[in-house]
């Protein structure tokens, strides 16, 4: 809890600012969950302010252009507890549902992925529409700006990423194993030493990955900078399917990374004891009632909503 404490404390320090359009953030944050201080119940309170908040990082936008994108963000945020939540539950259920029947292998993840993409597709889609309108409006002192934080976070990442390898590869499988150990519990040695031997092996292309989110920044700079009159469709397809500007070698190895991820993950479950197999059971069934609980207050009013959060469902995952 004092993280949110913080970014709250944070929102009044900051009054009216605004951050960056592009991320799959909405895949993260309503799929795997947003903290391990709180719970998802309560975090998805503030999904609407955490966009407005998060986007501050890159610019700050007027008071006119503030008003405009809290409220598209609200109007998004209520279309999506009540449109999509019920969606990631019945997938989520399904998912607990498999796993009890001992229906998982690297056919059934690379499924679960493509259903999640098609979720964050209309989630982006619909988010992106909405916030266009914003983004056309940007100043050239506002745009100056944005471009300068965007190349800041560019050379700090690449400093990041260009750490000894040792180093790289021990921080990846740490992530890994703090992720797989959240929905199974605890990792055998065995799980161990898979995870360890993916984040050894997992092929590296930070030079084309910098390359390539170059490219993109530089398309969406020159979109703001010179609209054109199918803006709001250009700059939709620029935000929600980056991949268009992939080129077949980046494709591939992104494919590749993808297809390692998946069979790593796919031997832990193989490997997974019964023990294990109940905590996901339960974990994604926690997520399917939440979101399901989310949904069904998508009719009340905001105050409602917000005084009922809070008390509900506080209690931390088993695996935090």
């Amino acid at each position: 809890m004092e993280v949110l404490s913080a970014a709250m404390q944070r929102k009044k320090d900051q009054h009216r600012k605004t951050r960056s359009f592009a991320s799959k953030v909405l895949l993260v944050i309503l799929v795997l969950g947003l903290s391990g201080c709180s719970t998802l119940r309560l975090s998805y309170g503030y999904l609407d302010w955490w966009l407005s908040w998060k986007l501050g990082d890159y610019i700050e936008l007027n008071e006119t252009q503030s008003d405009q994108f809290a409220a598209q963000v609200d109007a998004f945020h209520q279309w999506h507890r009540t449109t999509q939540l019920p969606e990631y539950a019945d997938m989520l259920e399904q998912m607990a549902a498999d796993v009890a029947q001992g229906e998982v292998d690297s056919t059934w993840l690379m499924r679960a992925s493509d259903r999640f993409e098609r979720l964050w597709e209309a989630s982006g889609q619909q988010l992106i529409t909405g916030v266009a309108p914003v983004a056309g409006s940007l100043s050239r002192a506002q745009l100056t700006e944005l471009g300068e934080n965007l190349r800041e976070r560019n050379r700090k990442d690449l400093k990041d990423w260009n750490g000894e390898s040792s180093k790289r590869v021990k921080k990846r499988a740490k992530r890994m194993k703090k992720n797989l150990k959240r929905w199974l519990g605890r990792l055998t040695p065995e799980q161990n030493r898979i995870v360890d031997n993916w984040a050894a092996n997992l092929s590296s292309f930070l030079q084309q990955h910098i390359a390539q989110r170059e490219l993109w920044q530089g398309q969406l700079l020159a979109l703001l900078y010179a609209p054109p009159a199918t803006f709001e469709q250009d700059f939709t397809r620029l935000v929600v399917d980056p991949e268009h500007l992939w080129s077949p070698d980046y494709r591939a190895h992104i494919e590749a990374r993808q297809q390692q991820v998946i069979e790593m993950i796919a031997q832990i479950l193989a490997t997974a004891s019964e023990k294990q197999k109940a905590h996901l059971i339960g974990e994604l069934q926690r997520y399917a009632d939440d979101f399901r609980y989310l949904a069904a207050q998508g009719d009340q009013p905001d105050t409602v909503r917000q005084s009922t959060q809070a008390p509900i469902s506080m209690k931390p995952s088993p695996a935090t």
